[in-house]
């Protein structure tokens, strides 16, 4: 497997308004690929200015929302040109995909939720579940619920059985988890591992705090309340740290568990709702509290790597950074963007399928076949723009069944190795043919064998008892 980074980027806000009064000054952004461990480009998929939270990467496609417009574009991993460009019904803020692959959500600039059937494109939900902007949208690790935040400060937990039942009305769905407890706009959310009953969920805002919450008590646990104002947001893989980017530039590593000076434990932080004050520029000589400093802008996006010994961040400058969290430095300076970095994700994909789309222009040119449309990914149907509560019960799913592929070699083995079970089972059926004399024979033999072990195991037994016999004797004498 290797670890692929895909980072993309949105216009600068200057930019904007330069279009918006004479028509010029857009700036032509990609989506960047590389190497997350020796940070060589692989591709760099064009035409795409994506809003904060607005890029997701599966397993086949990368789904870009574009900033300032309704309109998502689809790219291949095969080629670095727009693959698809889908109409939706507004301008989106962000979007996500849910992780068994079934369901893709967006956030609309208005607060309204969208809720598509990925294989159908079906739509399932739309309504305005927020007052303001929709920020960010992350679903639980077993897909039951669905997390959203907003400028208007408050999170939302949906449940996602109750979304898709075609039996619930729309305006009768209401989130099954609300918490208001922060004062400005919500900008970073992270959902914890594990099922819903027993992960926790992170979040920042521009109140300069992060709250910890509990899915299954429905409550807040901790609240760590910081120096400045927090812009992006990650957490551990085993939840040992929480990597807050802040509008000064700096990332804070606030430590979810550290040592008690009193007892010498390592013991949780926070807790029945507690508030901890993290001041990363004099931590306790205890604590494993730190500060990572390289950005000169506000940091606008953070991811780890699968081990969580790499943090990847991204700022408003365009600068990305990779930083080893052992030693606690920069590894390398990343392909800048020439707007600011609007999301980072980091996706696994086995050797055989890296995102290398100039190997198939190569094929091509030298003469092969290079990639059909066969080879290449299952297209993202068009999505529904209006909800069809008759279709919701009825309507087909298309599923690209994969060509089988064998392996070099993989034949040979495997007819040898039926040939190999036809002539034991030949062999077989001739020695214990039914009233043939090697069968009786054989037959014979098989329970003289058995009632051997059997004697084998009576005296094994038979010692057993008199060793247990003997100590119980002595016990009870001594």
């Amino acid at each position: 497997m290797e670890e692929i980074l895909i980072y993309g980027s949105q216009q600068p806000a200057g930019a904007l308004k330069l279009s918006a009064g004479s028509g010029t000054g857009i700036i032509d952004l990609i989506i960047t690929a590389c190497d997350l461990h020796s940070g060589s480009h692989i591709a760099s998929f064009k035409q795409s200015s994506s809003p904060r939270n607005g890029i997701v990467a599966t397993k086949s496609h990368i789904i870009a929302a574009q900033a300032q417009k309704a309109l998502i574009h689809v790219y291949s991993y095969l080629k670095e040109g727009v693959d698809q460009k889908i109409v939706v019904p507004e301008k989106l803020n962000c979007i996500t995909v849910s992780p068994c692959g079934t369901w893709l959500a967006a956030g609309g600039e208005t607060g309204r939720l969208l809720i598509w059937e990925l294989k159908s494109g079906q739509l399932v939900f739309a309504r305005e579940t927020h007052y303001q902007a929709i920020v960010c949208l992350q679903f639980t690790k077993d897909s039951a619920y669905l997390f959203t935040t907003s400028d208007d400060s408050r999170v939302f937990g949906w449940s996602v059985l109750e979304i898709v039942s075609s039996g619930t009305l729309q305006n009768e769905i209401q989130p099954a988890i609300s918490w208001s407890d922060h004062s400005l706009p919500v900008t970073s959310l992270c959902v914890g591992y594990g099922f819903s009953n027993e992960a926790y969920v992170f979040t920042g805002s521009l109140d300069a705090t992060i709250r910890c919450w509990s899915i299954a008590k429905k409550e807040l646990l901790t609240t760590f309340v910081l120096n400045d104002k927090v812009t992006a947001m990650v957490v551990d893989p085993l939840e040992r740290f929480i990597y807050a980017g802040l509008a000064n530039g700096s990332i804070v590593a606030v430590p979810l568990y550290d040592v008690n000076p009193s007892t010498g434990y390592l013991e949780a932080v926070g807790g029945a709702k507690r508030i901890v004050t993290v001041d990363s520029s004099n931590p306790p000589p205890s604590s494993s509290l730190f500060a990572l400093s390289q950005h000169s802008a506000s940091v606008t996006a953070l991811t780890l790597s699968f081990d969580g010994t790499i943090l990847i961040s991204g700022d408003s400058a365009g600068q990305a950074y990779s930083w080893d969290l052992t030693s606690r430095q920069v590894l390398r300076k990343l392909k800048p963007n020439r707007g600011p970095i609007s999301s980072i994700q980091t996706i696994a994909l086995p050797k055989s399928e890296t995102i290398i789309p100039s190997q198939a222009k190569v094929k091509a040119s030298k003469g092969g076949a290079g990639v059909t449309a066969s080879q290449g990914p299952e297209p993202i149907p068009q999505l529904k723009r209006v909800l069809e509560p008759a279709e919701q019960k009825s309507h087909d799913i298309w599923i690209k069944i994969p060509e089988h592929q064998q392996t070099a070699g993989s034949t040979e083995v495997v007819s040898s190795v039926l040939k190999d079970v036809q002539q034991a089972k030949l062999h077989t059926g001739h020695i214990f043919d039914q009233g043939s004399e090697s069968g009786l024979q054989a037959r014979v033999q098989q329970l003289e064998s058995d009632l051997n072990d059997l004697y084998k195991n009576y005296s094994s037994l038979q010692a057993v008892h008199e060793d247990l016999w003997s100590l119980h004797v002595q016990k009870s004498l001594g």
